[in-house]
């Protein structure tokens, strides 16, 4: 039995040796995304923008719908009667005709809900550009999110390292006699403590990473994101941010467009206060013609033609004041969303102050980041020295050491806090879209 199954062992040896190549270059192989690209893949995929086209689309269905009703209509009718059961073929009537008619006067409820199909269609339109401007920002601040939570976990990793080294070289000299006891065991405390640190880092950027690549709807766990966190000074005065926000930002579009729908749905309440007028036109084949009879000499078996023409007209005199009621109360709707849209005005402006002054904020933070590594850095080399010399004790060492990866990390979160804050500021402008849209 064993000889048997040898072959066939050594030939699933053989096919896994053939695959073994081919796998590991498919684990290994890496995507790599800039932001842009990450964004248009975002873009496309989500399904919240999806639905938000879907949307304008069916706004445009709406306002074929009101277009309609400025139309004629038509109408074919057919009937085939029977009086008795005894002679199916004599007794029945058959009758064809169209009518159509056209609706002239409605008191201005067609044209205002022509109106208002545009308003909506034009609402949706905003709508959509404000979902694809928030998910624009998840996505940038997600993807500087990864490279704030790597950058971390490469300063941890680079201190680890360094008081491993440390802790080594103690080791050593503890050995030699050269230092107590007390020094190698503070090293070892010194590593051990930053080794946390090191984990929640890593497990940070674990977290970053699964949060970017659902945004961004990506498959592959094996990803890399080549633009890095730089400082791009940007000139824009305040006062000019909040102007261009009052103008450009969504939510104050989709609400003036809710005034003006507001404002259409008063224009459809009062219609009802005037009658409805249409006219209409009618031709119908009668077999047999029931007219036929008070004609001398026609013929009741033959087909015959007869026309009708008219105008009607409707008009409610009494409804108890359902109708005023109706007004009143779409007035009243209007008026609050005109003070929503004044109220929402001064939030926008708030949203751009505060993120400017953030931003602002940010920058003096990344030039006191900045100066403070070249210290940490100058500090940690005369540490070493004078530990080398035997004049300090490794606290000295372990302390400055802390002090780097502090400073360090200040400025990665710094310049993170700086890219958040100008994201935000275009975002709360109503500007972010326009630098990621394709033409």
């Amino acid at each position: 039995m064993e000889k048997m199954l040898n072959p066939v062992h050594g030939g699933l040896a053989l096919l896994l040796l053939t695959l073994t190549p081919l796998t590991a270059h498919t684990q290994t192989e890496t995507n790599r995304y800039t932001l842009e690209e990450s964004i248009q893949i975002g873009l496309k995929q989500s399904i919240t923008v999806l639905n938000a086209a879907r949307g304008r689309e069916i706004a445009e269905t709406t306002r074929r719908r009101a277009l309609s009703a400025a139309y004629p209509t038509i109408t074919g009718s057919a009937t085939y009667d029977l009086y008795d059961d005894e002679n199916f073929s004599e007794s029945g009537s058959k009758t064809l005709g169209a009518e159509a008619s056209w609706q002239v006067f409605s008191g201005g409820r067609t044209l205002s809900a022509i109106r208002a199909s545009k308003t909506y269609r034009q609402l949706t339109a905003v709508q959509e550009r404000r979902i694809r401007e928030t998910q624009t920002r998840d996505i940038i601040l997600a993807y500087y999110q990864v490279k704030l939570a790597e950058t971390r976990a490469g300063v941890l990793e680079q201190s680890v390292q360094q008081l491993a080294d440390f802790e080594q070289e103690t080791r050593a000299k503890y050995d030699a006699g050269s230092v107590s006891e007390f020094d190698w065991l503070s090293a070892k405390v010194s590593l051990a403590n930053e080794k946390p640190r090191l984990i929640v880092a890593r497990n940070d950027l674990a977290i970053s990473r699964e949060h970017f690549k659902n945004l961004v709807f990506l498959d592959s766990d094996t990803f890399e994101l080549t633009d890095s966190m730089e400082f791009v000074p940007m000139e824009l005065e305040l006062e000019e941010a909040i102007q261009t926000g009052l103008v450009k930002r969504p939510e104050l579009q989709e609400k003036a467009g809710s005034i003006s729908l507001r404002k259409e749905d008063v224009n459809q309440q009062k219609s009802d206060l005037f009658p409805s007028v249409s006219v209409f036109l009618n031709y119908t084949f009668y077999n047999p013609d029931p007219y036929s009879k008070f004609i001398p000499g026609n013929s009741t078996d033959d087909w015959q033609a007869h026309w009708s023409a008219g105008a009607r007209a409707s008009w409610s005199l009494f409804d108890g004041g359902l109708r005023r009621s109706n007004i009143a109360e779409s007035k009243l709707n209007l008026a609050i969303e005109e003070d929503e849209y004044r109220d929402m005005a001064r939030a926008v402006s708030l949203d751009i102050r505060t993120q400017w002054l953030r931003g602002r904020d940010a920058v003096e933070a990344i030039e006191a980041t900045s100066e403070n590594i070249a210290l940490a850095t100058r500090a940690l080399e005369i540490a070493r020295a004078r530990f080398d010399e035997g004049i300090s004790t490794n606290l000295e060492v372990t302390q400055s050491n802390l002090e780097l990866s502090n400073a360090r990390l200040a400025r990665s979160q710094a310049l993170y806090e700086y890219v958040a804050a100008i994201t935000q500021l275009k975002h709360a402008a109503g500007m972010l879209l326009e630098e990621y849209e394709n033409d």
